[in-house]
């Protein structure tokens, strides 16, 4: 499971989230980069878990 924890705008296209995950492979918190297009639609995610 993930749970968004914060977001933070970065220009008009890409937004960075703080998430907490949860599963099998116990408990992380990290940072997802997420980029969009024009149309809104995610176009890239980089992870970067903690």
């Amino acid at each position: 499971m993930t749970r968004f924890l914060s977001v933070e705008t970065i220009g008009e296209i890409r937004a960075r989230v703080r998430v907490d995950s949860t599963g099998d492979f116990g408990q992380e918190i990290g940072l997802l980069d997420i980029s969009v297009n024009a149309d809104g639609l995610i176009t890239r995610i980089d992870a970067d878990l903690e």
